[in-house]
Formats: structure tokens, C-alpha cells, sequence
């Protein structure tokens, strides 16, 4: 029974995110604001498999845009009235925009009109399972879960890490053979490139991949700093000239990090955390961000599965302190199981 119910309830699941995907079955919303919120509101919400899509803007301040994200914006008093014209079937508040908090006559003049309220929390960090109302007289108050890293359960990361990281090693092992190969066949060198990373605490360790560039290249790398492609302190450059013909099927399909397994297995790493990173990209770190140091770092991690070299440095750091914060067992295993569709279909790699 229960294996029937998980089967049957994911395979509604599939199928009305395949419905959505099409655009069949999305709620018309539209956003209360026009603000930063309310326009990062919109891009979340561009995922059709969220189900609602995002037919304009509605805002109750002047002097704002006429357009945000592709949707119109209407400015009124009587935002109410407007979301009827509008015919949407809810509305997503972004608390930010508001000048308090939602009065509750703003808040009855939707409901009243059958409108569906949704409103943004300040805590933008903190994972949905941490977070429990409850009320005390007419206040309601929200609970924080505190995050848990230690006792049992870092023991019980750190034998995942260790069992499954010696299982993909014997398993990957003929695909590391055949890139070793592949590499001493196209350039001369090291086949293996160690690098010096921050780690737990920041302590530094020695990385280990498949070497995928020419031999010297960490001292190309200042001549091709003008080309940086990043709007951070990483360096991304789509055309790399350094990575060799090898190395970009390598990156491609992340084979290449098969020998940090071996990191993992000696404790400098995990299966799952932030990416290890250099000591003169720390330097360019915000005081927030140097948090990333309280966890090992990982093979892959959020940041990995949602777009990797894609992504901006902003959502690079905050990926990072939202898997740190609110880091769990579960978490690691959604995330290994994202890591292989995302390694599959190359999303985001370079």
C-alpha cells in the first residue's frame, strides 16, 4: 500500500507538471508591488511547473515602471477592484512594497471578492520545514527550527560520505581509466591536477582532478582577467582557450571531479556542500558569505544543481548560505538525486 501510494502520487505529480509545462492548468495571478521583491516574485514564478503564471503588476504607490518583467503595471487605490478586472484568481503580496504591515481591510476586500492571498515572509532563508505557526492571544507567531550539523547526524554524513564515495569510485573507475588515457594521449603532463582549496574551518587541503587544461595554466589566467565573465570574485570564461579538446568532454559531463571521491573518502570533502574554493576568491567574499567555511565543502551542492557556471554570483552565495542554514540529511539526497540529471543533460557546465 504504502509503495502504491508513493507510485501513484508521483506519477499525478509528473503528469500535471507535464500539463503545466504545456500551460495547461496555470492559476492567473497577479503581484501586489513593484518593488525588488515583487520583481524577483515574478522570476521565481516564471517556472510553469509552480502552476500560476503572472499576468501583471499591481501597485498602490506612484512613479513606478509601466512595465516589470514583461507585465503590465496598474496603479490604484483599490487594488481589490483592479485584480477583479483583471479576472486573476489570486494574488501574491510582496510584503516589502507594503508601507506596514497588510491591513486588515486590504487583506478582507480580496478574500471578499473570492481572491486567493498569498505573502511573501521576510525570511527568505530559511527552509519551509522550519518554519511553524502558531498563536498567542490575537498575535500569530512563526516558530524557527534550529538547524542541526552536529552529534548523530554528522556521524551519519560522514558514513554516507564514506560508503558511497568508495561504491562510485569501484563503479566510475573504467571511466577514469579511459580519461586518464585520453589526456596523456592529447598533451603532455600531469594527468592529474592538485590545487591548493579552503576547506572546514578554513583549512586548506590539496583538490584532485583530471587535469582539463594545458599545463601552465593557473599562470594564463591573469593575461585572460579582462575577459572574466562572472559578476563576482569566481572566473568564468564560456571559451576558455586553456581547457583542451579532452577537457571540455570531460567538463561537460563532470568526469573530470571523479577524483575527488578520493577527498571525500579522506575527510577533506563531501558527496554534497559548497563549492571548495580558492583562497584569493575568499578574499572577494562578503562577511556573510565566509560562513561557507562552517561545513566541508562538496563534489556537487545546490549551487551545482541549479544552473552552476549559469548562475550569477548573488545566487551562488545565496544557494550556499540556504543549504548551510538549513542543511539535512534529506537535503544531501535530493540534491545527489538532481546531481545526475543535471550532469546528463550538462545543464549550466562549462
Amino acid at each position: 500500500m504504502v509503495v502504491s501510494l508513493i507510485s501513484a502520487r508521483q506519477l499525478v505529480r509528473m503528469g500535471v507538471r507535464r500539463r503545466r509545462r504545456t500551460g495547461v492548468g496555470l492559476q492567473p495571478v497577479a503581484i501586489l508591488g513593484a518593488n525588488a521583491e515583487a520583481i524577483g516574485l515574478a522570476e521565481s514564478l516564471v517556472d510553469p511547473t509552480l502552476g500560476r503564471t503572472v499576468v501583471a503588476f499591481i501597485s498602490m504607490q506612484p512613479n513606478v515602471p509601466e512595465v516589470l518583467c514583461g507585465s503590465p503595471v496598474h496603479i490604484t487605490v483599490d487594488p481589490a477592484t483592479k485584480a477583479m478586472e483583471l479576472g486573476v484568481e489570486a494574488v501574491v503580496i510582496a510584503a516589502t512594497s507594503l508601507d506596514s504591515t497588510a491591513p486588515t481591510d486590504l487583506l478582507r476586500s480580496f478574500l471578499d471578492r473570492h481572491i486567493e492571498i498569498e505573502m511573501t515572509s521576510a525570511l527568505t532563508g530559511v527552509a519551509s520545514d522550519r518554519i511553524h505557526v502558531h498563536a498567542v492571544g490575537p498575535y500569530p507567531l512563526i516558530r524557527i527550527d534550529p538547524g542541526y550539523r552536529g552529534g548523530w547526524r554528522a556521524m551519519a554524513k560522514r558514513m554516507f560520505d564514506i560508503v558511497v564515495a568508495i561504491l562510485m569510485l569501484i563503479v566510475l573507475s573504467p571511466f577514469l581509466l579511459v580519461a586518464l588515457v585520453a589526456v596523456r594521449i592529447e598533451s603532455k603532463g600531469p594527468v592529474i591536477y592538485s590545487q591548493d582549496r579552503l576547506g572546514h574551518r578554513g583549512v586548506r587541503f590539496r583538490v584532485h582532478k583530471i587535469r582539463t587544461m594545458v599545463v601552465g595554466a593557473d599562470r594564463m589566467k591573469a593575461e585572460l582577467k579582462e575577459h572574466n565573465e562572472s559578476d563576482g570574485p569566481l572566473f568564468k570564461m564560456e571559451q576558455d582557450p586553456r581547457v583542451t579538446k579532452v577537457g571540455k568532454v570531460l567538463r561537460r559531463y563532470s568526469i573530470d571531479e571523479i577524483p575527488q571521491l578520493w577527498n571525500v573518502i579522506k575527510g577533506d570533502m563531501s558527496l554534497v556542500g559548497p563549492r571548495p574554493a580558492l583562497a584569493d576568491e575568499a578574499e572577494g567574499w562578503s562577511d556573510e558569505l565566509h560562513n561557507r567555511l562552517r561545513v566541508r565543502p562538496g563534489i556537487t551542492g545546490m549551487w551545482q544543481v541549479n544552473g552552476r557556471s549559469a548562475t550569477t554570483f548573488s545566487e551562488y552565495e545565496r544557494l550556499d548560505l540556504f543549504y548551510i542554514d538549513n542543511w539535512s540529511i534529506l537535503t544531501d539526497l535530493g540534491i545527489l538525486a538532481r546531481t545526475i540529471p543535471a550532469v546528463v543533460s550538462r545543464k549550466g557546465a562549462a
